[in-house]
């Protein structure tokens, strides 16, 4: 049955049969420092796309305070690209969004129910000694990654993380904006994770 709305707000209601199961998630999640707004509408709907299943977004020294009062943040508002996402890579099952607007309660108070669901803790920082695809080998399944700010994880950050049993990364010399850094980490780690079946 197809009912159609013919006045503002236009809609199409469509009672719908779905003859296969959607995608499944990849096994990658992400903690991500909160961007600036213009940039996470574009992170949900591609990370959604991608088939990520949980993202952690969490608060950072050099996160501006600005940002955590942005609309973006409401559920009402992500859902709108979250839904982009799903249209695009044709799955109804939408990602998990988590939100922490202080770094140290993520960190300390709730990080060590989230660790159980993963055997492979990662988090991108420049400078690091490994590169990416030396992180990750045949017995990793489910991974978390961790990305910074704009200018990055401070020391104190970083060692919280490491603290909590993840190991850094860096991606080479060339800097990169955030939401060019999620594509490029989701993309390198399922390439090791695909090359390792």
């Amino acid at each position: 049955m197809t009912l159609i709305h013919k006045k503002y707000p236009f809609m199409v209601e469509l009672d719908a049969v779905f003859d296969c199961f959607p995608p499944e998630k990849v096994s990658i999640d992400m903690i991500l420092a909160l961007p600036r707004p213009i940039m996470l509408r574009r992170i949900i709907s591609q990370i959604t796309s991608l088939g990520v299943g949980t993202l952690y977004i969490i608060n950072a020294a050099r996160v501006e305070k600005s940002f955590w009062k942005a609309g973006i943040l409401k559920q009402d508002e992500y859902m709108e690209h979250i839904l982009h996402g799903l249209e695009q890579a044709v799955d109804t099952v939408p990602p998990t969004i988590k939100i922490f607007p202080k770094f140290l309660p993520f960190i300390e108070d709730h990080f060590s129910e989230i660790r159980s669901k993963y055997n492979k803790l990662l988090i991108a920082h420049p400078g690091a000694e490994k590169m990416l695809h030396q992180c990750i080998n045949a017995e990793t399944k489910n991974v978390l990654v961790a990305i910074g700010p704009e200018g990055g994880w401070v020391d104190f950050e970083v060692g919280k993380f490491i603290s909590n049993g993840f190991s850094r990364f860096n991606l080479g010399e060339r800097i990169l904006k955030v939401d060019t850094a999620v594509i490029n980490i989701h993309g390198r780690v399922m390439n090791e994770l695909e090359r390792y079946g």
